[in-house]
């Protein structure tokens, strides 16, 4: 029976290569993954957290991390903070987790959670919400957002209590009469393996996993565009304000002047609800300047500049909405180089590893090419939210007040 034979040996060699390709790709991993998935683990950490709170030091050392809101936020990398130390003693906060860790009933192995955070679940931070009420004597709830959560859909969320006791309850509803310590994902930070180097953008923090940087930074790092340089045929802002007749407004006459946006809100509570839920803290919102830059005498583009606002409380509480005063510097504008429209779109950035592009259309004339009318491709995450645009005419008086086409946002601008 010499075919069977034959048959037994392929089988019997193509097992050995089939072990010895998955020996191989055992031996070509850099790390050996925990055994847990990233939402037990955070589910095991804020059942840690939420016991050793009974330590008024650990409420101390949350209170303060949040404080220093680094990115704007009330809110620290756990990461970033494990190995950092008390202010009143010598332990640190991976210290104060472990006394609970060791003494739980379940016995948590505290290294592979925190080994598992730093692979598989490098963004998970700690959010302080209803800050107010820190130090009022009510005990702070924990309450963990799925890596998944979507604020456009109702879920389950899970709460912890210093006791240990566990409830849930749905993710419509808001816990407004205690201070809450939320386990999330931060919406303002953007990692990248150790063996990825950004040249031109510095890590605030780094490990043997991953390096650290602020979303703003990265989305920053190319955009050095000078706008003041002249157009090699030396087209002035002179010559195209007086063939376009706009020689008597107020941007030509204050020129030469930046333009800022000197202040901006949240139209209304439905427009925050409808931008952020609350469990995530105040809207990120991102403002995306879509404009011409001249080349040459024969080339011209739409581009775009990104900016952030990364101040926590700058619109107080969706309950008393307030104007944040940004006085952000967008750019000098050239009328000559830059054209006489520009498009301000503005997006609620959600954490989300998928992108996608949002289509921002623009009518922009510049002076020696055709109208330029068309759309400009934004790059956003998928779960981002549209807080609307508005076209900017170069004629537009100062201190202007603009309202988004879906009337989520409204801002002022000035050039000065």
């Amino acid at each position: 029976n010499q075919i069977m034979k034959t048959k037994l040996f392929i089988i019997f060699f193509l097992s050995l290569a089939i072990i010895g390709c998955n020996e191989q790709a055992k031996q070509n991993l850099d790390i050996v993954l925990p055994d847990i998935s990233v939402d037990e683990n955070a589910d095991a950490f804020a059942k840690i957290l939420s016991s050793s709170m009974n330590n008024h030091e650990m409420l101390d050392f949350i209170k303060e991390m949040a404080e220093e809101r680094f990115d704007g936020d009330e809110n620290f990398l756990i990461m970033d903070k494990i190995d950092d130390k008390s202010t009143k003693s010598s332990n640190t906060f991976y210290d104060m987790l472990s006394v609970v860790a060791t003494k739980s009933e379940s016995s948590y192995d505290l290294d592979s959670i925190i080994e598992a955070i730093k692979v598989n679940d490098p963004l998970l931070q700690v959010y302080v919400m209803n800050s107010e009420l820190w130090d009022s004597g009510i005990e702070p709830l924990v309450v963990l957002l799925p890596e998944n959560y979507d604020d456009e859909r109702i879920c389950t969320l899970t709460g912890y209590k210093m006791n240990g006791e566990v409830f849930t309850f749905s993710s419509e509803n808001e816990i407004a009469d205690a201070p809450v310590v939320v386990l999330s994902r931060n919406e303002r930070t953007i990692v990248k393996s150790s063996k990825d180097i950004f040249s031109e953008c510095i890590p605030f923090y780094s490990n043997e996993q991953y390096n650290y940087y602020y979303r703003s930074d990265v989305l920053n790092m190319s955009d050095n565009v000078e706008f003041i340089t002249k157009s090699d045929d030396a087209i002035t802002d002179e010559l195209v304000a007086t063939k376009w007749k706009v020689t008597t407004c107020g941007r030509y006459l204050s020129r030469p002047s930046n333009d800022y946006v000197e202040r901006v809100t949240i139209v209304s509570k439905t427009a925050w609800k409808d931008l952020e839920s609350t469990w995530l803290g105040e809207p990120d919102l991102e403002l995306f300047v879509v404009h011409a830059e001249r080349i040459s005498s024969s080339i011209c583009k739409i581009t775009s500049s990104f900016f952030e606002i990364n101040n926590k409380k700058a619109f107080n509480t969706r309950n008393n909405i307030s104007w944040y005063s940004w006085k952000k510097n967008i750019m000098l504008w050239s009328l000559s180089e830059n054209g006489d429209k520009m498009v301000y779109a503005w997006n609620e950035h959600d954490s989300d590893n998928k992108e996608t592009s949002r289509n921002i259309p623009y009518t922009i004339n510049v002076y020696g090419f055709d109208k330029f009318d068309n759309s400009y491709p934004i790059s956003v995450s998928e779960k981002d939210e549209d807080a609307g645009y508005t076209e900017i005419s170069y004629i537009d008086k100062q201190s202007t007040i603009f309202t988004t086409n879906n009337s989520c946002v409204k801002f002022e601008i000035k050039y000065y």
